[in-house]
Protein backbone atom coordinates (compact mmCIF):
# COMPACT_ATOMS: atom_id res chain seq x y z
CA UNK A 1 0.00 0.00 0.00
CA UNK A 2 2.98 2.39 0.21
CA UNK A 3 3.31 2.41 -3.59
CA UNK A 4 6.94 1.34 -3.39
CA UNK A 5 6.99 -2.33 -2.42
CA UNK A 6 5.31 -5.15 -4.31
CA UNK A 7 5.13 -8.92 -3.88
CA UNK A 8 5.29 -11.71 -6.43
CA UNK A 9 5.71 -15.49 -6.52
CA UNK A 10 8.76 -17.09 -8.11
CA UNK A 11 10.12 -20.56 -8.84
CA UNK A 12 13.56 -21.40 -7.48
CA UNK A 13 15.73 -24.51 -7.34
CA UNK A 14 14.67 -24.85 -3.68
CA UNK A 15 10.94 -24.51 -4.34
CA UNK A 16 8.49 -21.66 -4.83
CA UNK A 17 8.98 -18.47 -2.81
CA UNK A 18 7.39 -15.05 -2.38
CA UNK A 19 9.65 -12.09 -3.17
CA UNK A 20 9.04 -8.56 -1.93
CA UNK A 21 10.76 -5.95 -4.09
CA UNK A 22 11.25 -2.21 -3.76
CA UNK A 23 10.84 0.14 -6.71
CA UNK A 24 12.98 2.86 -5.14
CA UNK A 25 15.80 0.48 -4.21
CA UNK A 26 15.41 -1.48 -7.46
CA UNK A 27 15.97 -4.83 -5.78
CA UNK A 28 14.36 -7.66 -3.83
CA UNK A 29 14.33 -6.73 -0.14
CA UNK A 30 12.74 -9.87 1.34
CA UNK A 31 12.27 -13.49 0.31
CA UNK A 32 9.64 -15.62 2.03
CA UNK A 33 10.07 -19.39 2.09
CA UNK A 34 7.02 -21.49 2.92
CA UNK A 35 8.39 -25.06 3.10
CA UNK A 36 5.01 -26.71 3.71
CA UNK A 37 3.58 -25.25 0.46
CA UNK A 38 4.71 -27.12 -2.68
CA UNK A 39 3.55 -24.58 -5.27
CA UNK A 40 2.60 -20.89 -4.93
CA UNK A 41 0.21 -19.45 -7.49
CA UNK A 42 -1.56 -16.04 -7.45
CA UNK A 43 -1.16 -13.70 -4.49
CA UNK A 44 -2.58 -10.43 -3.16
CA UNK A 45 -1.34 -8.10 -0.41
CA UNK A 46 -3.86 -6.92 2.20
CA UNK A 47 -4.79 -3.19 2.33
CA UNK A 48 -2.91 -2.86 5.62
CA UNK A 49 0.19 -4.35 4.02
CA UNK A 50 0.82 -6.90 6.78
CA UNK A 51 -0.69 -10.01 5.20
CA UNK A 52 -0.36 -11.83 1.88
CA UNK A 53 -3.14 -14.08 0.64
CA UNK A 54 -2.12 -16.66 -1.94
CA UNK A 55 -3.30 -19.72 -3.77
CA UNK A 56 -1.01 -22.65 -3.07
CA UNK A 57 -0.67 -26.38 -3.50
CA UNK A 58 -0.08 -28.48 -0.41
CA UNK A 59 0.06 -32.28 -0.70
CA UNK A 60 -1.71 -32.29 -4.09
CA UNK A 61 -4.52 -29.96 -2.95
CA UNK A 62 -4.94 -26.35 -4.10
CA UNK A 63 -6.15 -24.08 -1.30
CA UNK A 64 -6.10 -20.45 -0.17
CA UNK A 65 -3.59 -19.41 2.49
CA UNK A 66 -2.66 -16.21 4.33
CA UNK A 67 0.91 -15.34 5.33
CA UNK A 68 1.34 -12.88 8.22
CA UNK A 69 4.35 -10.66 7.50
CA UNK A 70 4.69 -9.66 11.17
CA UNK A 71 4.62 -13.11 12.75
CA UNK A 72 5.48 -15.43 9.86
CA UNK A 73 2.40 -17.53 10.63
CA UNK A 74 0.40 -19.32 7.92
CA UNK A 75 -3.40 -19.46 8.08
CA UNK A 76 -5.22 -21.91 5.80
CA UNK A 77 -8.54 -20.41 4.65
CA UNK A 78 -9.80 -23.42 2.68
CA UNK A 79 -8.99 -27.05 3.33
CA UNK A 80 -10.38 -29.65 0.93
CA UNK A 81 -9.63 -31.53 -2.28
CA UNK A 82 -11.36 -29.05 -4.58
CA UNK A 83 -9.49 -26.31 -6.44
CA UNK A 84 -9.40 -22.99 -4.53
CA UNK A 85 -7.28 -20.04 -5.66
CA UNK A 86 -6.98 -16.51 -7.06
CA UNK A 87 -7.56 -14.69 -3.73
CA UNK A 88 -8.33 -10.97 -3.66
CA UNK A 89 -8.72 -8.76 -0.57
CA UNK A 90 -11.52 -6.24 -0.35
CA UNK A 91 -10.58 -2.64 0.45
CA UNK A 92 -11.56 -2.96 4.11
CA UNK A 93 -9.48 -6.09 4.61
CA UNK A 94 -12.32 -8.01 6.27
CA UNK A 95 -13.30 -10.16 3.27
CA UNK A 96 -11.35 -12.28 0.82
CA UNK A 97 -12.76 -13.16 -2.60
CA UNK A 98 -11.46 -16.24 -4.38
CA UNK A 99 -12.28 -18.83 -7.04
CA UNK A 100 -13.41 -22.35 -6.24
CA UNK A 101 -14.17 -25.29 -8.53
CA UNK A 102 -16.70 -27.39 -6.58
CA UNK A 103 -20.17 -26.98 -8.13
CA UNK A 104 -21.53 -29.69 -10.46
CA UNK A 105 -23.55 -28.64 -13.50
CA UNK A 106 -25.15 -30.27 -16.54
CA UNK A 107 -23.78 -32.18 -19.50
CA UNK A 108 -20.79 -30.77 -21.36
CA UNK A 109 -19.25 -31.33 -24.79
CA UNK A 110 -16.35 -33.29 -23.31
CA UNK A 111 -16.93 -36.15 -20.90
CA UNK A 112 -14.36 -37.04 -18.24
CA UNK A 113 -14.24 -37.52 -14.48
CA UNK A 114 -14.48 -33.82 -13.54
CA UNK A 115 -16.24 -32.46 -16.63
CA UNK A 116 -19.29 -31.23 -14.72
CA UNK A 117 -17.25 -29.00 -12.40
CA UNK A 118 -17.27 -25.25 -12.96
CA UNK A 119 -15.35 -22.41 -11.32
CA UNK A 120 -17.32 -19.80 -9.40
CA UNK A 121 -16.63 -16.72 -7.29
CA UNK A 122 -16.78 -16.99 -3.50
CA UNK A 123 -15.66 -14.87 -0.59
CA UNK A 124 -14.77 -15.46 3.04
CA UNK A 125 -16.04 -13.03 5.67
CA UNK A 126 -13.48 -12.86 8.50
CA UNK A 127 -15.93 -11.11 10.84
CA UNK A 128 -18.68 -13.68 10.40
CA UNK A 129 -16.23 -16.54 9.80
CA UNK A 130 -18.43 -17.67 6.94
CA UNK A 131 -18.12 -18.51 3.23
CA UNK A 132 -20.42 -16.96 0.61
CA UNK A 133 -21.02 -18.10 -2.97
CA UNK A 134 -21.29 -15.12 -5.33
CA UNK A 135 -21.85 -16.74 -8.75
CA UNK A 136 -23.58 -19.96 -9.81
CA UNK A 137 -22.96 -20.51 -13.53
CA UNK A 138 -22.27 -23.47 -15.78
CA UNK A 139 -19.48 -21.39 -17.38
CA UNK A 140 -16.31 -20.58 -15.47
CA UNK A 141 -16.03 -17.34 -13.48
CA UNK A 142 -12.53 -16.31 -12.45
CA UNK A 143 -10.25 -13.45 -11.31
CA UNK A 144 -12.47 -11.54 -8.84
CA UNK A 145 -11.76 -7.84 -8.18
CA UNK A 146 -13.58 -5.72 -5.58
CA UNK A 147 -14.79 -2.26 -6.54
CA UNK A 148 -13.67 0.71 -4.44
CA UNK A 149 -16.76 0.67 -2.22
CA UNK A 150 -16.67 -3.13 -1.68
CA UNK A 151 -20.28 -3.34 -2.89
CA UNK A 152 -19.54 -5.08 -6.20
CA UNK A 153 -17.16 -7.67 -7.56
CA UNK A 154 -15.81 -7.61 -11.11
CA UNK A 155 -14.85 -10.97 -12.61
CA UNK A 156 -14.07 -12.79 -15.85
CA UNK A 157 -17.03 -14.75 -17.20
CA UNK A 158 -16.43 -17.50 -19.75
CA UNK A 159 -19.10 -17.15 -22.43
CA UNK A 160 -19.94 -19.38 -25.39
CA UNK A 161 -17.67 -17.42 -27.76
CA UNK A 162 -15.24 -15.46 -25.59
CA UNK A 163 -14.62 -14.50 -21.99
CA UNK A 164 -15.54 -10.98 -20.86
CA UNK A 165 -15.68 -8.94 -17.70
CA UNK A 166 -18.91 -8.82 -15.73
CA UNK A 167 -19.85 -7.11 -12.49
CA UNK A 168 -22.22 -8.23 -9.74
CA UNK A 169 -23.88 -6.18 -7.00
CA UNK A 170 -23.46 -8.10 -3.76
CA UNK A 171 -26.60 -6.69 -2.14
CA UNK A 172 -28.99 -7.75 -4.90
CA UNK A 173 -27.12 -10.13 -7.20
CA UNK A 174 -27.78 -7.91 -10.23
CA UNK A 175 -25.21 -8.46 -12.97
CA UNK A 176 -23.98 -6.47 -15.96
CA UNK A 177 -21.51 -7.03 -18.80
CA UNK A 178 -18.51 -4.68 -18.58
CA UNK A 179 -16.55 -5.59 -21.73
CA UNK A 180 -17.57 -6.91 -25.14
CA UNK A 181 -14.55 -8.36 -26.88
CA UNK A 182 -13.98 -11.35 -29.14
CA UNK A 183 -10.37 -11.64 -28.00
CA UNK A 184 -9.29 -13.82 -25.10
CA UNK A 185 -8.82 -11.85 -21.85
CA UNK A 186 -6.00 -13.42 -19.84
CA UNK A 187 -5.64 -11.01 -16.91
CA UNK A 188 -7.19 -7.79 -15.64
CA UNK A 189 -6.83 -5.13 -12.97
CA UNK A 190 -8.61 -1.89 -12.05
CA UNK A 191 -7.23 1.33 -10.55
CA UNK A 192 -8.20 2.71 -7.13
CA UNK A 193 -10.75 5.17 -8.54
CA UNK A 194 -12.37 2.49 -10.73
CA UNK A 195 -12.27 4.67 -13.84
CA UNK A 196 -9.61 2.69 -15.72
CA UNK A 197 -9.14 -1.04 -16.32
CA UNK A 198 -6.04 -2.75 -17.74
CA UNK A 199 -6.58 -5.92 -19.76
CA UNK A 200 -4.20 -8.42 -21.30
CA UNK A 201 -5.95 -9.67 -24.46
CA UNK A 202 -5.01 -12.14 -27.18
CA UNK A 203 -6.16 -10.70 -30.51
CA UNK A 204 -4.95 -10.89 -34.11
CA UNK A 205 -2.35 -13.57 -33.32
CA UNK A 206 -0.72 -11.67 -30.47
CA UNK A 207 -0.92 -10.60 -26.83
CA UNK A 208 -1.32 -6.91 -26.04
CA UNK A 209 -2.25 -4.72 -23.07
CA UNK A 210 -5.35 -2.53 -23.42
CA UNK A 211 -6.69 0.32 -21.30
CA UNK A 212 -10.45 0.85 -20.90
CA UNK A 213 -11.63 4.23 -19.57
CA UNK A 214 -14.79 4.65 -17.47
CA UNK A 215 -15.68 0.95 -17.83
CA UNK A 216 -18.35 0.95 -15.11
CA UNK A 217 -20.50 3.76 -16.51
CA UNK A 218 -23.89 3.24 -18.18
CA UNK A 219 -24.01 -0.49 -17.49
CA UNK A 220 -27.22 -2.45 -18.05
CA UNK A 221 -27.92 -4.64 -15.05
CA UNK A 222 -30.05 -7.75 -15.11
CA UNK A 223 -31.80 -9.50 -12.25
CA UNK A 224 -29.69 -12.07 -10.44
CA UNK A 225 -29.30 -13.94 -7.17
CA UNK A 226 -27.48 -12.34 -4.21
CA UNK A 227 -24.61 -14.24 -2.56
CA UNK A 228 -25.63 -17.06 -0.24
CA UNK A 229 -23.91 -18.55 2.77
CA UNK A 230 -22.37 -21.98 2.05
CA UNK A 231 -20.58 -24.68 4.00
CA UNK A 232 -17.26 -25.89 2.62
CA UNK A 233 -17.53 -29.62 3.27
CA UNK A 234 -14.82 -32.06 2.26
CA UNK A 235 -17.08 -34.33 0.21
CA UNK A 236 -14.73 -34.76 -2.75
CA UNK A 237 -14.41 -38.54 -2.48
CA UNK A 238 -18.16 -38.91 -1.95
CA UNK A 239 -18.85 -36.95 -5.15
CA UNK A 240 -16.28 -38.62 -7.43
CA UNK A 241 -15.52 -42.30 -7.83
CA UNK A 242 -11.76 -42.02 -7.65
CA UNK A 243 -11.07 -45.65 -6.77
CA UNK A 244 -11.72 -46.98 -10.26
CA UNK A 245 -8.90 -44.83 -11.68
CA UNK A 246 -6.28 -46.61 -9.57
CA UNK A 247 -6.44 -49.51 -12.06
CA UNK A 248 -5.56 -47.36 -15.12
CA UNK A 249 -2.11 -48.05 -16.51
CA UNK A 250 -1.71 -51.39 -14.74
Amino acid sequence: PDGDRFAFAAETSHGDVIHIASLSKKKIIQTIHVPEINVIYELDVSPSGDKIAFGGQKIFASDVFIYDLNTGEITQVTDDKYYDGQPRWNNSGDKLAFVSERELYGERVYSHLFYQLSRDIYYYDFTEKAFYQVTEDEQNNTQPIWTKNDKEIIFLHEGDIANNLEIIKLATGERAVVTNTLGYINSVDINETNDEILLSIFYDRGWDVYLASNPLKNLKYQVGKPPRSVQFGNDFYETFEIDKYKYFGK
